[in-house]
């Protein structure tokens, strides 16, 4: 929304953070066909600047191979805000900015936050961490989360420590990143969440389906598609699909095609293809995409996200063109799975299928990892339910 993306770009000016340009999953290098991450958005200046930066991106999340795009358990699409401290000695500051930027944006109380740490680190940091939090908000890993990769030569670790927020239930839901980033013999911090959770929980909504980012396509669709698709906190597939739905029309507004003929955007073609065609399953046009479209760009202005009218246009005018050819190309398919004629399906959509068919696809979405980044989903519950405040002795 303008309101927070206001409020977040006010802060970080007042603390001398430089912006970091957002990038279109179309703005690619190296060997990136599509903007999956801020690291891969923004890794040059993450590792190479000296300045103190921030970024609201939008960040999209295809499996890496194409084998695993072909199974749609996970969300697609967020919009992330990072803020990324440079040359640390001593993380109290960034770790100040990271819970000021919770409690005065975000309107989080910070009683409500429990911070996930390896044991190890927490032992490492352990005035600090004590100074901000009380030690029955401190849960201690035994198991170190963090991620690894080459960049230029030169090995990149980072490692996360989470903030979650336990709400009047004590659900605990993960909302914030804290990540220790090494690099050349340098620690920088790299912290942010998802605009959609903080979203969640500053509108004091039961899930995000229900704050502005989603709420009018959900209706939207609710009403043109049939309300059977979308039964607040029943239907997960409903939810699901508007995941699916608002990735797709995001890209496309993007600049993003299945006919871009760039090397690089194989799995990017794939992914979008077969998203589309995933469609299907849920008695779902892929034309209906072209329908939607003016919901999500009215939808996207309020995010403070600014598309011209004359390329809204033009996107509608190439993607009837490529709609078309999907259908050309693929048509047989598409009926196949509409009337599940499944001797007839080739192997990819059997595989799909086998996995998330219409007979069970609800009860195998709710009992697979990663259903969505939408919550308080079932997956996320299972996962936090156990982790129990730990006393710090």
């Amino acid at each position: 929304m303008i309101y927070l993306r206001e409020e977040i770009e006010k802060f970080f000016c007042e603390k001398n953070f430089e912006y970091l340009e957002e990038k279109k999953i179309t703005d690619t290098h190296g060997k990136h066909d599509y903007n999956t991450s801020l690291l891969v958005a923004h890794v040059n200046e993450i590792l190479n600047d000296q300045k103190n930066s921030y970024s609201i991106q939008r960040v999209y999340y295809p499996v890496g191979n194409n084998e695993a795009m072909r199974y749609p358990l996970f969300s697609y699409f967020q919009v992330m805000s990072n803020f990324y401290y440079k040359n640390v000695k001593d993380i109290s500051k960034p770790l100040l900015i990271a819970i000021e930027f919770l409690e005065k944006v975000i309107e989080v109380n910070r009683n409500s936050l429990k911070v996930l740490i390896y044991k190890e680190t927490y032992n490492l940091y352990k005035e600090t961490i004590s100074t901000y939090f009380k030690e029955n908000q401190i849960i201690i890993q035994d198991q170190k989360s963090s991620y690894e990769f080459n960049h230029s030569g030169k090995n990149v670790t980072g490692e996360y420590i989470k903030f979650l927020y336990s709400d009047s239930n004590n659900k605990f839901f993960p909302i914030y990143d804290f990540v220790l980033m090494s690099y050349e013999n340098s620690l920088t911090i790299e912290a942010g969440g998802i605009l959609d959770r903080f979203l969640f929980i500053k509108e004091k909504k039961y899930n995000i389906y229900q704050t502005k980012m989603y709420s009018d396509y959900l209706v939207f669709a609710k009403n043109d598609l049939g309300k059977e698709f979308f039964e607040p906190n029943k239907d997960y597939i409903g939810y699901y699909a508007i995941q699916m739905l608002r990735s797709i029309t995001i890209a496309m507004l993007d600049g993003v095609k299945p006919s871009n003929k760039n090397p690089q955007a194989k799995n990017l073609r794939y992914w979008i293809k077969y998203l589309m065609i995933r469609l299907t399953m849920y008695n779902i046009s892929p034309f209906w995409i072209i329908k939607s479209l003016n919901h999500v760009f009215e939808n996207l202005k309020l995010c403070g996200y600014s598309y011209t009218e004359k390329n809204y246009k033009r996107v509608t005018m190439i993607w009837e063109s490529e709609i078309s050819n999907l259908f050309k190309d693929y048509y047989k398919e598409m009926m196949n799975i509409y009337k599940e004629d499944w001797d007839e399906l080739s192997t990819v959509y059997l595989d799909v299928l086998n996995l998330l068919s219409k007979k069970n696809q609800k009860e195998a979405i709710m009992h697979q990892q990663r259903l969505s980044h939408g919550y308080p989903f079932e997956d996320e519950l299972q996962e936090f339910k156990n982790l129990t405040p730990l006393l710090i002795k």
